[in-house]
């Protein structure tokens, strides 16, 4: 029997401010003010994105308390998003404020972005886990994206029991799942024992499509979203409290071992696409030089520049957002030269005009850390150590603390006992890894674990200790409850 097909979803025309405008009214926002350079001499006419400062997160937090404190109506017809963070050190989260008939046109053109790279189609039945704490607002987010691509979501929410989603996605033949990635691995995780338990029937749906909202999954997680939910395809959208919706991904086919020769551990630089009609990216320098700009469509064959990336939004005028330094990493890429995008230009051609590519590199911060002087970096852990498949492990995350003096004593005898000439740190670290399973890990794992992390990559002089956990073992961070790979406690 032959499939119908999928229905088309008849999209809202582009609606965007043009710079010049965004740029005009940002002279004289409470914001700006102080960021404009050589100020008065500028006439509106003259103003381009370098008559302005960059933006830091700080100075928004400032200015919007003056303008809540000053105005009244400051939050009249106002959509209020906060921060999120995957951090474990202290931050102060960001409310941004916009306009809510600007956060309804901005979401309208981002599904728009989202259909056309297949991301969200028509035919997805969604289980969507997003949502945390109050005022977070990545459920309703995510759930409207959803609905305005054509999609069917299951809005079911962070907290709900495995259990729970497993009958409700039975119930409804769900097919696609949107979550961070902490999340979908704690449900495939629980799927992955039913199946075990009791084969496909006991499941009884498959989840061929998986939209990850944070962190990127590794090759080995993607594997075993293969394994435990059916799952075909990956792809991601990136929002911020900031820009709002703005990239997202094509999807990707989840490759076999013998079709692709990625390392198993690795986690390659997620190439996403943006409507350079929507957004300006600017890319720049230590220095703050800035070394491209989506202004102009980058060139085929050209080497791109990685930086940071700066952002002004096009679709947010009564509170605007402009040269804002976002923290993350990454470079710009012509659209057409990115995996995926022939079936896409073969039925609009036109798409090279004002899509473009990005590698999000993501931040430093996120991906690294020092240990007792050592640069240790998470990727290369992974690869080394628990993307090895005899460990069976689908997500790990490093605690960084440091020794109490009897904890530290403790470890100086242990050595001496052991006649071994080996300086002890006063700092030590711990692991907490996720099996594929509940299963007990076999005798000695944990030790065995240790050991391999001490050889390949640790100094010997940590005191290292190795945590088989479930995902409610792992810490989270207090807004998104998404999980922190790095909780450095030595902060």
């Amino acid at each position: 029997m032959s499939q119908p097909k999928p229905q088309e979803i008849p999209q809202p025309p582009l609606s965007t401010y043009s710079l010049s405008t965004i740029l005009s009214h940002a002279a004289t926002h409470h914001i700006y003010k102080p960021l404009l350079i050589n100020h008065p001499s500028y006439s509106t006419s003259q103003l381009t994105l370098q008559s302005f400062s960059y933006l830091h997160k700080d100075h928004l937090i400032k200015c919007f308390q003056e303008l809540r404190d000053t105005d009244p109506t400051f939050l009249h017809s106002t959509y209020i998003s906060p921060t999120g963070g995957t951090r474990s050190n202290a931050t102060k989260h960001l409310y941004f404020f916009t306009s809510s008939a600007e956060n309804r046109v901005q979401r309208a053109l981002a599904a728009t972005l989202f259909s056309t790279l297949k991301t969200i189609e028509s035919s997805d039945i969604v289980i969507n886990l997003h949502g945390a704490l109050p005022m977070y607002r990545s459920q309703d987010l995510s759930g409207t994206l959803l609905d305005l691509c054509g999609a069917t979501e299951l809005s079911i929410g962070v907290n709900a029991e495995d259990a729970d989603i497993a009958q409700i996605g039975r119930a409804f033949g769900a097919n696609a799942i949107t979550a961070s990635s902490s999340r979908i691995l704690q449900l495939a995780r629980y799927v992955y024992s039913l199946r075990r338990e009791g084969g496909e029937e006991k499941v009884g749906f498959k989840l061929k499509k998986v939209i990850f909202t944070s962190e990127p999954l590794s090759k080995a997680q993607e594997k075993f979203l293969n394994e435990a939910l059916g799952t075909e395809t990956v792809s991601s959208i990136y929002a911020s409290a900031e820009a709002g919706p703005w990239v997202g991904t094509i999807p990707k086919r989840i490759a076999g071992d013998e079709n692709t020769e990625e390392t198993p551990g690795s986690v390659a630089p997620r190439s996403f696409v943006f409507d350079r009609r929507q957004i300006v990216v600017e890319v720049i320098d230590p220095d703050e030089n800035v070394l491209d700009s989506s202004t102009n469509p980058p060139p085929e064959g050209r080497k791109p520049s990685v930086g940071e990336l700066v952002l002004t939004s096009l679709t947010r005028l009564k509170n605007p957002l402009v040269r804002y330094r976002t923290g993350d990493f990454g470079s710009l890429h012509s659209f057409s030269s990115l995996a995926g995008t022939e079936e896409i230009l073969k039925d609009k051609p036109e798409a090279t005009e004002y899509l473009c590519g990005i590698t999000m590199h993501g931040r430093d911060a996120n991906t690294s850390f020092f240990l007792d002087s050592d640069y240790i970096n998470t990727i290369e852990l992974d690869r080394r150590v628990f993307a090895e498949p005899e460990w069976d492990i689908v997500y790990w995350q490093v605690i960084l603390y440091y020794l109490t003096d009897e904890e530290l004593k403790a470890a100086r005898t242990a050595r001496a006992s052991a006649d071994r000439n080996v300086n002890v740190s006063k700092e030590g670290v711990e692991f907490r890894v996720v099996r594929k399973s509940d299963q007990i890990p076999p005798v000695g794992y944990e030790e065995r674990l240790e050991r391999a992390i001490v050889n390949r990559v640790i100094s010997e002089g940590i005191k290292l200790h190795v945590k088989v956990v479930g995902y409610d073992g792992l810490e989270k961070g207090k807004m998104a409850r998404k999980v922190i790979k790095i909780v450095d406690r030595r902060l």
